[in-house]
C-alpha cells in the first residue's frame, strides 16, 4: 500500500511540475492565464489514506500588466472581458490576446487567422450596438465628397461701434463696395467637393427702436447676392435674439426713414441760422431803442435814430417770421421722420424671424448651387473687440484611406485623407459566469463550456466589461518569481516520495533476509 501511496504522490507532483513548466514557458505570452494544480486526498473506507491525486487544474485569470508597444493594432482589455474570435472552421473562441493585423481584404485577423467580433453598421452607417456580432472587416472604398449644409458660428460684435463711423470698406470684382465694422472667413465645400472662401461682413446699422442691430452681408469667391444678406438683433444685455430676412419693403421703409432724418436735420440747421438771425436782430433793435431812449425828443437827431430803431425793429420781425417758418418746417420734417419711423418699425417687425439665415450660391464649379444655413447661435455683443471663438462647417471633399485606429469602447474608425473619420463597426467583448470553467484551446483561445456558462457580450466599458486600450498589449500574468517557489516546492515533495518508497524497499527487503 505505501508503494501506491508514493507513486500517486510522485504521478500528483508531476502533474504540477508539468504546470509549473507551462506556466514558465508561457511568461512572455501576450495574455495567458497561468494554471495551478489542486490535489484531493484519497480514501477507501480505511483510516490511512491511499495517497493523493490531481483534482483539478485551474487557471489564473487575473489581469496582467498592460504595456505600451506603438503600434494601433494592438489591443489590450484594462478589465474584465474577452476578445470573441471567429475561427478560420467557423467556431467561435475567446481570447485576452488582441494582437491583430489588416489582411489585403481589411480583415482584422490574430496570427492563427482567427478575425476578431463585434458590432456592424446599420443602414444610416451608424454602429448596430446590441445586434448579431459579425466579423469586423474594414471597407477601403474612398469616401466621397459631402457639400456644406451647415455652417456654426459663435462670436463678438463690439457693442461700442457707431453706426456709420469708422467702416472698413472692401471692393469686390463686379465693383460692389461693401462698407462692414467686422469680418470673418470660412471655407465650405460644393457638391463636388471643391472648396469655396466664404466671407461675412457685419456692419452695424441700428434698427428702429433699437441701436443693437447690425446687416450682414455674405461673399463667396468673390461673388455677392443682396439676397444673402440678413439682420442680427441683439438684446440690452448683448445676447442674440435672432436673424432677421431682409425684404424690399424694409428696404425702401429704411430708406424713407433715413431720408425723412437727413430732412430733420436740415430743417434743424435752417432753424439754428433762422434762430441766430432773428437773436441777432433782437439785439440790434434793444441797441436802437436804448440809443432812442438815451436822446431827447428836440436832438436833431432824434428822427434819424427814432427811423434807425423802426428799422431794427422790422428787421426783428422778418427773421422772426423766418424762424416761425423754420420752425413749422422742421415740425413738419419730425412729424414726417416719425411717420417714417412708424413704417420702419411695422416693416422690421414684419420680417421673418428666426435663429439661422439660408445662403444661397450659384458657383460655376460644375456642381449644384452651393446652399447653407449659417446659424450664429451664442453670438454676443459686448463692449469688446469683435472675434470668432468658434466656427464649424459640415462639408469636406472626398478623401482616401489612410488608416484606423480604435476607440476605448472599441470603435473601429476609419481615416481618411481629407481629415474625416467614419466607424467600421465597434468590437464586441464577452464575459462569464464562470471563466475558470473556460476550455483551454490552444493558440490563445479558449472555448465555452456548460461549466463556464453562456457568452456574456456587451460593448466595451458597458457593465462589468472593462475598456478596451490600443497601441498596447496584456503581458502574461505568470509570477516568475512566485513559480521558481513553486518549482522548488515540487521537486522536494518529489524527492519526498521517491524516498518513501525507497525506505518501503529496505523494509521489504529485511524482512526476505529473515528467512
Amino acid at each position: 500500500m505505501s508503494f501506491s501511496q508514493a507513486l500517486s504522490g510522485l504521478n500528483a507532483q508531476s502533474q504540477r511540475l508539468g504546470t509549473i513548466g507551462n506556466n514558465i514557458a508561457n511568461s512572455q505570452t501576450v495574455g495567458f492565464k497561468g494554471s495551478n494544480v489542486q490535489f484531493s486526498d484519497v480514501f477507501a473506507n480505511s483510516k490511512v489514506g491511499l495517497g493523493t491525486q490531481v483534482s483539478t487544474v485551474l487557471q489564473n485569470f487575473k489581469e496582467g500588466n498592460i504595456e505600451s508597444t506603438g503600434r494601433n493594432l494592438d489591443l489590450a482589455v484594462a478589465g474584465e472581458g474577452f476578445f470573441r474570435y471567429q475561427q478560420p472552421n467557423g467556431e467561435i473562441a475567446y481570447s485576452r490576446n488582441g494582437q491583430l493585423t489588416m489582411t489585403a481584404s481589411g480583415e482584422l485577423i490574430n496570427a492563427q487567422g482567427a478575425q476578431i467580433m463585434g458590432y456592424g453598421l446599420n443602414a444610416q452607417g451608424a454602429v448596430q450596438v446590441g445586434g448579431q456580432p459579425v466579423a469586423l472587416t474594414v471597407d477601403a472604398e474612398d469616401m466621397p465628397a459631402r457639400a456644406t449644409t451647415n455652417v456654426n458660428v459663435t462670436f463678438n460684435l463690439d457693442s461700442r461701434e457707431v453706426s456709420g463711423s469708422d467702416l472698413n470698406s472692401t471692393e469686390l470684382a463686379s465693383g460692389e463696395i461693401i462698407n462692414y465694422h467686422y469680418a470673418n472667413n470660412f471655407t465650405v465645400y460644393d457638391s463636388l467637393g471643391n472648396p469655396v472662401n466664404a466671407t461675412v461682413y457685419y456692419e452695424k446699422v441700428g434698427g428702429p427702436e433699437s441701436q443693437n442691430v447690425w446687416q450682414a452681408k455674405v461673399v463667396a469667391d468673390g461673388a455677392y447676392d443682396p439676397a444673402n444678406d440678413f439682420l442680427m438683433e441683439f438684446n440690452a444685455n448683448g445676447g442674440l435674439v435672432g436673424v432677421r430676412e431682409i425684404d424690399g419693403d424694409y428696404l425702401t421703409a429704411q430708406d424713407t426713414y433715413q431720408a425723412a432724418q437727413a430732412d430733420v436735420l436740415s430743417a434743424e440747421q435752417v432753424r439754428d441760422a433762422a434762430q441766430s438771425q432773428r437773436d441777432q436782430r433782437q439785439a440790434e433793435l434793444e441797441e436802437a431803442q436804448a440809443t432812442l431812449d438815451a436822446m431827447d425828443p428836440s436832438d436833431p437827431e432824434y428822427t434819424a435814430a427814432e427811423e434807425a430803431r423802426d428799422d431794427a425793429e422790422a428787421a426783428r420781425d422778418l427773421a422772426q417770421t423766418e424762424l416761425t417758418t423754420a420752425e413749422g418746417e422742421l415740425t413738419t420734417a419730425e412729424d414726417a421722420r416719425d411717420s417714417a419711423e412708424t413704417a420702419w418699425v411695422a416693416a422690421f417687425n414684419a420680417l421673418e424671424s428666426g435663429q439661422r439665415k439660408e445662403i444661397a450660391f450659384d458657383i460655376d464649379n460644375g456642381g449644384e448651387p452651393l446652399v447653407f444655413n449659417y446659424d450664429p447661435a451664442g453670438s454676443t455683443q459686448f463692449g469688446n473687440a469683435s472675434t470668432t471663438s468658434s466656427l464649424t462647417q459640415n462639408g469636406y471633399t472626398s478623401g482616401a484611406l489612410v488608416g484606423i485606429t480604435i476607440e476605448e469602447d472599441g470603435t473601429v474608425m476609419r481615416n481618411y485623407s481629407n481629415e474625416q473619420s467614419r466607424p467600421q463597426g465597434q468590437i464586441a467583448l464577452v464575459n462569464f459566469r464562470n471563466p475558470e470553467g473556460l476550455n483551454p484551446a490552444g493558440d490563445n483561445l479558449w472555448t465555452a463550456t456548460q461549466a463556464s456558462g453562456q457568452e456574456l457580450i456587451g460593448a466595451p466599458g458597458t457593465g462589468m466589461l472593462g475598456g478596451i486600450i490600443s497601441n498596447a498589449i496584456e503581458t502574461s500574468n505568470v509570477d516568475m518569481a512566485g513559480e521558481l517557489v513553486n518549482m522548488i516546492v515540487a521537486q522536494r515533495a518529489y524527492q519526498a516520495n521517491s524516498q518513501t518508497i525507497k525506505t518501503q524497499d529496505e523494509l521489504l527487503q529485511t524482512v526476505i533476509n529473515l528467512r
